[in-house]
């Protein structure tokens, strides 16, 4: 026989049988000088007989079932039995070009010093290293590092060669690997033609589980595998007599810890003794890798400069290793030894973000962590003056095995603009030496473009921002200047293919548009419903000059509600929507996704209409269950200007640096809309409020509970009943999941009301002048700044906390004898939790808006708005009650 084909199917036999036809379609005689074995589960012999019925065109066909082999046992007693010149191995789901295995084979039959021959192995990822520019030829591994196949799949192998490299059951998954490669540092020759393709089989994985993270991943063996089992062997084994690896394995072991990087910088948390094995392990594996090929010298990764700093640091011993500086008058250098890695021409100043406020042009900024900032520093000049950089530590960090690396800086900056044409530099300084950086305008928050003239971002006082040669530049424009840069947009937007629509309507409502006062609101466009809706109903009631428009689907219950209540919604996706999008003053919602959720899949739009928006956005924490994502709730990430909090939970949450707000004016601890909700009608109550819930326990009578055991106690506390017979007070239990019966079974005080069926519980806390509660959760009495009792639990900071009924009655008897008043600490840390909007929170957040446009400008003063003048609160709350 010529050549034996080892296929090893899976529980697929339609996808196996494919791969039996495939194989029988090579051209020539080739295929009756085949000896097909097939490995997998043939306990049943009606298996076996569909297989044959189709491999009869081979010269033999043989089985072998698995059942507990491992893949090094089954593939040595493959070479063992093969009985042909040649041998590969193919797994079911694989296909080879029809010439393929007869144009390798007669390669290697002409020269009997070759052992190896494939094609192009199409479908192994980062596995295998095939050029483009190779066609039919013997390569030298000697010479070409970046062409080498590094499993037997699809590979022509001389069977007598094969035999004399035995499969190790050590090396476990990765016994092909070991094996072959192996052979290549010792062969350092193959044959390969690029114009023969083989598809090798790979296991499908559905999008859901990409994004997955693999069964034990919190497991150093996960991932250093590879290494333990096949890669730490062989750079103890293949070194040549000048102690150095082959080139071509020192460049697969680099892809291989690259791979592991990139799963490791997906992986947020990582147990350390784990991670300390897994970086002790690529350290080892490192060790003997050249710092040029970790560099990438020759040119096979087109890895980054980041990237290469970690594996340096890898094999160093340190993760945030920084390589030495080099320089001379022109460009500072990054360099590890003789090799350069990055010059100073290549590292920009990106600014993510353009703003004004009050005067001031305000950036966000980033760059790559490529030089040591021990050793360098960043400056900026503007108008003569010099800017120190304060690096922050904004957005989401990057996690390596659950570490923090030092990556990307960012920096924030605020500077007044010059009263007459100014650039913005940046330079690092190094040893005396200043060396300016470029400046780069990628995103929309950026506001304007490269290399466009047209594109500018205006200042107020026919001022306006430019990018020229890689700066920020500040200057005066005439009227003709801006109409001409207007129609400079509008071309471009053309030729990025912005709907001809849009584009006119654009461009004939601007005049009209300009000095609108155009607010839109937006929760959930379905639903509605949230904190917007609550904002742009009150903003509807005033009397001020503004154009309010809430953003609703078409037929969505949302639209239906607003329609009932005699308002007209704006329909998301309309031509209107879009130009009053465009064209907004201020845009508030509760939803993340600004861009994406008024221009879904950037339909008719682009970077050159939305970077013509000055919009201010203004975001509302809609509900206390909200939870902040570093990823959506970013201050750059929708180019946030006001952020109104109702939790001190969430604000805290917010004023974590990763977020973007610290040093920044932008969270406003202003109390939820839905607070303006809660009304207290206390006055002169005498009505003291327990809410206690009852989950009943596992085949335990009521009696027999701790639920009853405490509150009878409670209710049989003498001290508590005095109190409550010498006062006006009574006490009024609200049991949930309490039937009468069982509530019967408590002491009866005259004093004490049980409540078990159907009640509204928030008309009983408006009612009562001092709440008592199992829900770690209640805000309520807060809101109202009530005094408040957490029972049996934590709960939030403005309350007072009972364990046991005693410690609850000396609290209660505490407040009877002093008056029903929330003391003066508790209140202040309501302020602090929920804030201090005394006159409303609609009223507080509508006003600070207001304000803002003031100091910004967008405004011209405040006597076309009611900033809380000639408002009832209470009338707008019984109108929406």
């Amino acid at each position: 026989m010529k050549l034996s084909v080892l296929l090893t199917v899976g529980a697929s036999d339609r996808v196996a049988l494919d791969t039996v036809l495939n194989i029988a379609g090579q051209s020539g005689e080739l295929v009756k000088d085949i000896f097909l074995i097939i490995a997998g589960d043939f306990t049943e012999d009606d298996r076996k007989k569909l297989y044959l019925e189709r491999s009869s065109a081979f010269g033999m066909t043989a089985f072998i079932n698995i059942g507990g082999k491992s893949e090094a046992e089954l593939l040595n007693t493959f070479i063992k039995y093969a009985n042909a010149d040649y041998c590969t191995v193919m797994r079911a789901g694989g296909k080879v070009d029809p010439s393929y295995f007869p144009r390798l084979i007669a390669a290697l039959d002409s020269d009997p010093e070759l052992h190896i021959a494939c094609g192009r192995l199409a479908g192994s990822g980062k596995n295998t290293f095939f050029p483009l520019s190779v066609r039919a030829a013997v390569i030298d591994l000697n010479k070409s590092h970046n062409c080498f196949p590094s499993t037997f799949e699809a590979v022509v192998v001389r069977t007598s060669f094969a035999a004399e490299h035995r499969f190790e059951t050590e090396a476990g998954d990765f016994t092909q690997q070991k094996c072959m490669l192996k052979a290549l540092c010792e062969e350092k020759r193959f044959f390969y033609d690029d114009r023969l393709t083989a598809w090798l089989a790979e296991k499908r994985i559905s999008p859901a589980q990409k994004d997955m993270l693999p069964e034990n991943s919190d497991k150093a063996e996960t991932y250093t595998a590879i290494f333990d089992n096949c890669l730490i062997p062989l750079t103890e084994t293949c070194k040549g007599k000048d102690g150095r690896l082959p080139l071509f394995l020192q460049h697969f072991i680099t892809a291989k810890v690259m791979e592991c990087n990139d799963r490791g910088l997906r992986i947020k948390e990582f147990p350390e003794d784990e991670r300390s094995r897994v970086i002790d392990t690529i350290q080892k594996v490192l060790r003997p890798i050249e710092d040029k090929v970790i560099c990438d010298v020759y040119g096979l990764f087109s890895a980054n400069p980041e990237e290469k700093r970690l594996l340096l640091g890898l094999k160093h011993g340190h993760e945030n290793y920084f390589p030495d500086i080099s320089y001379n008058s022109d460009r500072l250098f990054s360099v590890q030894k003789d090799i350069v890695l990055f010059d100073s021409t290549r590292l920009f100043i990106e600014i993510v973000q353009l703003n004004l406020y009050k005067n001031n042009f305000e950036i966000d900024c980033c760059f790559d962590n490529i030089f040591s900032e021990r050793r360098t520093k960043l400056t900026a000049e503007y108008a003569g003056d010099e800017y120190k950089l304060n690096y922050d530590r904004k957005g989401e960090p990057v996690m390596y095995f659950g570490k923090k690396l030092e990556r990307q800086r960012t920096f924030h900056l605020s500077i007044p603009i010059s009263e007459e044409r100014a650039e913005l530099c940046f330079f690092i300084l190094f040893k005396g030496c200043k060396y300016e950086l470029k400046t780069i305008f990628r995103t929309p928050g950026s506001r304007i473009e490269d290399g466009c003239h047209e594109s500018i971002f205006p200042l107020g006082n026919n001022f306006f921002a430019r990018a020229e040669n890689g700066r920020l530049v500040t200057l005066a424009l005439s009227e003709k200047a801006q109409r001409r840069a207007f129609r400079g947009s509008m071309k471009r937007a053309a030729e990025e293919g912005v709907s001809f629509n849009l584009r006119t309507a654009y461009r004939c409502t601007e005049f009209w548009f300009r000095n609108k006062n155009i607010w839109l609101f937006a929760d959930d466009t379905q639903k509605g419903g949230g904190a917007a809706e609550d904002m742009f109903r009150y903003a509807m009631t005033r009397h001020d000059e503004l154009y309010c428009y809430y953003i609703t689907d078409r037929e969505s219950p949302a639209a239906q509600r607003l329609i009932e209540d005699g308002y007209k919604p704006l329909y998301r996706g309309s031509l209107l929507h879009k130009l009053l999008f465009l064209n907004a003053q201020v845009y508030i919602t509760t939803v993340p996704d600004i861009l994406q959720k008024n221009f879904p899949g950037n339909d008719d739009t682009s970077y050159s209409l939305t970077r013509l928006s000055t919009t201010t956005n203004v975001f509302l924490q809609n509900s206390p269950e909200d939870k902040p994502a570093i990823t959506k709730n970013h201050r750059l990430h929708d180019n946030v200007r006001l952020y109104f909090c109702g939790t001190g939970d969430y604000i805290e949450e917010l004023r974590k640096p990763e977020y973007g707000y610290e040093n920044t004016e932008v969270l406003k601890l202003t109390g939820l809309t839905s607070y303006d909700l809660i009304t207290d009608n206390s006055t002169s109550s005498d009505m003291l409020l327990m809410l206690a819930k009852y989950v009943p326990e596992e085949q335990a009578p009521f009696k027999d509970t701790e639920f009853f055991k405490l509150l009878k106690e409670l209710l049989e506390n003498e001290k508590l009943k005095t109190a409550l017979n010498d006062s006006g007070y009574s006490l009024t239990i609200a049991f949930e999941g309490v039937t009468n019966d069982e509530a019967n079974a408590l002491p009866r005080l005259d004093k004490v009301t049980f409540l078990t069926d159907d009640f509204n519980a928030d008309e009983l806390k408006s009612r009562s002048s001092l709440i008592i509660t199992d829900d770690p959760e209640e805000l309520s009495a807060g809101i109202m700044r009530k005094p408040l009792i957490y029972f049996g639990t934590e709960g939030k900071p403005f309350g007072e906390k009972a364990d046991t009924p005693e410690q609850l009655a000396d609290i209660l008897c505490g407040y009877i004898e002093n008056g029903m008043n929330i003391k003066e600490e508790m209140s202040q840390k309501a302020d602090e939790y929920l804030g201090s909007a005394r006159d409303g929170c609609k009223r507080e957040i509508y006003n600070t808006i207001i304000t803002y446009l003031y100091d910004n400008h967008e405004i011209e003063g405040y006597e076309d708005f009611e900033v809380a003048d000639n408002y009832e609160e209470n009338n707008y709350n019984e109108e929406n009650n």
